[in-house]
């Protein structure tokens, strides 16, 4: 017992002991070999010999009269009781006090460890690709069947706000269909994608769908739907239906009401709000197909809300037509609203009209009542996101900007509108500019011929006190973008703050030669060639005139919330300018 005792604390403390000295792991190994081959020695010697007062003797030469074993006994009851407790000390002192305060060393001088780069994908929550559907149809006046399909599907899964549904433009990067399922995967950061096709002939609709696991190519889920047209609707809905139960997504009773409500009962209608889909925001039939589903169903709300939008659009181009188009643009809006409360993007439309009109409040309204009821629409996030930033409200315009490009990463505009609601944010920080920076430069990879995005990197590096890299990056803008006359203005007014007044005057005299230039950018080009007197009454013009929206939202951000720190700026007589410019009301 006190061999296996004394022995047993020998290894322990040689295990603690050694490692100190940085002795090779094999000396422990050996020197707890041979303690352990000593114990049957020490077991047989034990068993032999016997200890008495002259000495270690053999046992069978002590005769039983003279043995003294109950004393020794005796005594190595009591040795053996000590190595015992000193055993228990030691057990305690190694597991908890050295382990302690190795653990407080451990903390107070361990470095950080270094970073990695993660390579892991940050996927979103039960999010899902929905590829661009390949068209079957033998004839090809019928192939937009399958580009409008597909939108609308989009738009039912936007209704359920657990999926995060990537946006039309999001997968227009690969109608080739050459990018492989887990690339696309791993650029948008989805869970799923889906792929399908569309044939239309004679009345019947044959629709194939399959969502796809990236990770392992298997089929989540798949079905083959060969219908009569007319069944279009029980179609779609039952595809986002699966697509959310296939996800494990949250699917609410009134989203699914919503889902299973459809368009129309009027499949000749809805051909041609289809046909009204495939021509975009732009095209000079949109308000012909909108017309004729309307004439052949007068109570189809997403007709209504259609025209709504598109009439709201043209007014960018047309601004001495703003209040007709406002007036028709408010009356389809309202009727789409009055047939359908839930329908979000009617609410765009008066956001817009009343943003154009400077209405702040009303437009504020409508625009989070859209958002409540399109959550996860990028068009709705990014009209959202920009009204907040023409406001001043910059953390709620990131917010919403920055979930509208996880929702469409390949869309240059809404990270240009990212940029800018880090951009015009009143003494902007580095970690600010270098997020605008991002931004921007996100879209220069996107769209290389975007001029704003280099004249808005090139305010960045004046905000940095970089004139040289300022006068590259404006240069760039020029070439991209020499009839624009956004561009024109704003970077005139770049050139004046990095002390370049004659291209400043250059690009004053190209607004001046151009026929619709409002008075806002005449008025900051004339801040840029150093004019504030003139500058003062185009400003004032803009305001007396509500100039919208030749105006500029984008200047009108850029002087209230004075993001280069113009001293002209906080001159009286333009403190007083800047608190009327914009939407007064808020």
């Amino acid at each position: 017992m006190a061999y296996a005792i004394v022995g047993w604390i020998l290894v322990e403390v040689s295990a603690t002991v050694l490692p100190i000295f940085e002795a090779p792991d094999w000396i422990a190994q050996v020197f707890t070999f041979f303690v352990i081959l000593g114990f049957p020695l020490a077991l047989i010697l034990s068993w032999a010999y016997e200890l008495t007062p002259q000495g270690v003797v053999r046992a069978d030469e002590v005769p039983l009269s003279e043995s003294i074993t109950h004393v020794t006994g005796q005594k190595l009851n009591y040795f053996v009781t000590g190595l015992v407790v000193l055993a228990l000390g030691f057990v305690i002192v190694d597991q908890y006090v050295l382990e302690e305060r190795e653990v407080v060393v451990e903390e107070a001088t361990e470095s950080p460890p270094p970073v990695l780069e993660d390579t892991q994908r940050d996927v979103l929550p039960n999010s899902v690709a929905v590829l661009l559907f390949e068209n079957l149809s033998l004839d090809p006046e019928d192939a937009f069947f399958a580009a409008g399909i597909h939108d609308t599907i989009l738009n039912e899964l936007a209704k359920i706000q657990d999926l995060n549904v990537m946006s039309r433009t999001a997968m227009l990067r690969y109608a080739d269909g050459q990018t492989p399922i887990a690339q696309i995967a791993e650029e948008l950061n989805v869970q799923s994608v889906m792929e399908g096709s569309v044939q239309y002939a004679e009345g019947r609709v044959r629709i194939t769908a399959q969502l796809i696991d990236p990770t392992t190519g298997a089929h989540l889920w798949s079905d083959l739907y060969d219908r009569d047209f007319a069944d279009i609707f029980v179609i779609q809905s039952e595809i986002a239906t699966q697509i959310a139960m296939a996800l494990e997504a949250e699917l609410l009773p009134a989203e699914r009401e919503s889902i299973e409500r459809g368009f129309t009962d009027n499949a000749e209608a809805y051909v041609a709000y289809l046909r009204s889909l495939s021509l975009g925001l732009r095209g000079s039939s949109i308000h012909e197909y909108l017309d004729q589903a309307i004439a052949l169903d007068p109570n189809f709300a997403r007709a209504y809300a259609g025209k709504a939008i598109q009439y709201a659009v043209d007014i960018l181009g047309n601004a001495e037509e703003l209040p007709q188009l406002e007036r028709l643009s408010r009356q389809h809006a309202e009727q789409a609203l009055a047939l359908d409360p839930t329908l979000g993007v009617g609410y765009i439309a008066l956001g817009m009209v009343d943003r154009f009109r400077w209405r702040g409040v009303e437009a504020l309204a409508a625009f989070e009542r859209a958002l409540q009821l399109s959550p996860n629409d990028p068009y709705v996030l990014y009209t959202y996101s920009r009204f907040n930033w023409e406001l001043g409200r910059n953390p709620e315009a990131i917010r919403t900007a920055l979930r509208a490009v996880e929702l469409d990463p390949n869309n240059a505009e809404l990270h240009l509108n990212l940029g800018d609601s880090y951009f015009f944010t009143a003494n902007p920080d580095t970690a600010t500019v270098d997020a605008a920076e991002a931004a921007y430069s996100r879209v220069t990879e996107l769209e290389p011929s975007e001029p704003l995005s280099q004249l808005q990197l090139g305010l960045l590096e004046v905000i940095r006190g970089n004139d040289a890299g300022a006068l590259a990056r404006f240069g760039v803008a020029e070439q991209l973008g020499p009839f624009d006359t956004r561009v024109l203005a704003r970077t005139a007014y770049g050139y004046g703050q990095i002390g370049r007044r004659a291209d400043a005057e250059r690009l004053l005299a190209a607004l001046q030669a151009r026929t619709r230039v409002g008075p806002a950018q005449l008025g900051l080009a004339y801040l840029g060639v150093g004019d504030p007197e003139r500058a003062l009454a185009q400003f004032n013009t803009a305001i007396d005139s509500q100039d919208t929206p030749a105006a500029g939202y984008t200047i009108t951000a850029q002087m209230k919330a004075n993001v280069l720190s113009d001293p002209i700026l906080e001159r009286p007589e333009f403190i007083d300018l800047r608190q009327r410019l914009g939407y007064t009301d808020l």
